[in-house]
Parts: structure tokens; sequence; C-alpha cells
């Protein structure tokens, strides 16, 4: 689930005509139903029912992700939609092209139980050097701390 980027009083709602567009729209950002709720003056059950019910076919998305209604209507833009990709027989996984991802771009990928999750080489780097600093200072105070006791 996203994280909303702004408080939710800042989110602007004029686009859409409907409250059930806007409960789905401020839910796909991330925002809690409790809050969704407040900020609209309805019941939590309507967000909830709504949320739980199926999105019209105007509003929805198909296997794939990439509808351009779903997007048009929701101010996504594609690449911030979930899409279906698919492995070919030599292992390749093609990315749809509205993610901009360029030919040859390096990835790393991890397995997590069923889930495969794909990181750019960059920021895989720039993950690795944050917990190694981590790292460090946390052996680097439990060497402190260890000569502090064998002192003692």
């Amino acid at each position: 689930m996203a994280v909303p980027s702004k408080p939710l009083s800042q989110v602007d709602l004029s686009h859409l005509t409907t409250t059930s567009a806007r409960i789905r729209y401020l839910k796909d950002l991330g925002y809690r139903q409790a809050d969704i709720a407040r900020r609209l003056g309805i019941r939590d059950q309507h967000v909830s029912n709504v949320v739980r019910g199926p999105r019209p076919k105007s509003e929805g998305a198909p296997a794939n992700g990439l509808s351009e209604p779903a997007h048009a209507s929701f101010g996504h833009a594609p690449e911030t939609l979930p899409a279906r990709v698919s492995v070919d027989a030599a292992g390749r996984v093609a990315l749809p092209p509205a993610w901009g991802v360029s030919p040859g771009s390096a990835f790393i990928a991890r397995r997590f139980g069923d889930s495969i999750v794909l990181m750019d080489v960059r920021e895989a780097a720039r993950v690795a050097r944050e917990a190694g600093d981590a790292t460090s200072a946390l052996i680097a105070e439990r060497r402190l701390e260890a000569m502090r006791e064998f002192e003692d």
C-alpha cells in the first residue's frame, strides 16, 4: 500500500464526481478508512463497503493494470500502477513500456517466499550502503561495550 505524500486535507477531490470515486481514490493513495470517512463526512461502514465492493467498469483496471480510464480517472500515471508481467522461456521479464525502463537496465532480484522483488542496481547499492553504515555503527558500539566490560 502506498504511503500518503501529503495530509488528507490537502488532497484535491474536485475532479471526482461521486463519493465512491473519492473513496477509491483516497484509498488508492494510501489513506486509512477512518480518515477518509471523516474527510468526506460519511460513516466508516460506507467507506468499507465501497473499498470491499467491485469497482465500476469505468474505474476498474484490467489484469495488466494499465487501462487508460483507470489511471485517467484516478489521476495516477501508468508507471505507478501495478502491472502483470510474464517470464519467457529464456527467463526474461518484459516490463511495460510506460515504466520507462531502458533496454539493458540492470536490476537486483530477490525472492521473498512466493514473491520476487526487483530493485534497480543503483538503488540496491544505496540501500546496502545505508544498511552497512548502520551495521558498522552497531558493531563499533558493541566492541566498545565489550572493551569496557573487559576492563572492569
